[in-house]
């Protein structure tokens, strides 16, 4: 009985490295830093999360290859997407209007009507001002698979204990 106890808790033991494991390899800006030059979504969307600007120059085909990405909208923060999709929108107004116009002329122009505070996720357009929320919300379940796991811990240390010949 003793040995099927210590297997259990060497199996919790187990189970709670590999998730601290997985936890910590979750790919954040950190983990994969932004390299200018090569136009996917996730490259544009660093950009213009570095410094709330897009410091490279993209295509037509990237930029609306970014407002198609649904990993940008599920993943990304919203404190960035949301003023980065409007920025991007606007762009490609202004190339549809005149598509002979560079990259760097229609995001000026695009820039025209808009402002963006690097120093905070609040966008101003068109004198409209919404503030974004820069993380995801608390949930509590982070709270309730610790607690989880200490009593699975506290209950196996009880039985071991219990199990123990005296």
């Amino acid at each position: 009985m003793k040995k099927v106890v210590l297997l259990m808790m060497a199996t919790v033991l187990l189970v709670l490295t590999l998730a601290s494991v997985a936890q910590a390899a979750k790919p954040t800006t950190t983990t994969f830093p932004y390299v200018p030059g090569s136009g996917s979504p996730w490259d544009i969307y660093y950009d213009y999360a570095d410094n709330r600007h897009l410091d490279g120059t993209y295509t037509e085909e990237q930029l609306q290859a970014y407002l198609e990405d649904p990993t940008i909208h599920q993943y990304g923060s919203r404190g960035v997407y949301v003023p980065l999709d409007n920025l991007v929108r606007r762009i490609l107004r202004k190339w549809e209007a005149d598509p002979d116009m560079s990259f760097d002329e229609a995001y000026k122009q695009a820039l025209g009507g808009a402002s963006t505070n690097p120093a905070s996720t609040t966008t101003t357009v068109a004198g409209a001002t919404t503030d974004y929320p820069d993380t995801f919300p608390f949930t509590g379940f982070e709270v309730l698979v610790a607690l989880g796991g200490g009593l699975l811990l506290l209950g196996a240390g009880f039985a071991a204990r219990r199990r123990a010949p005296r």
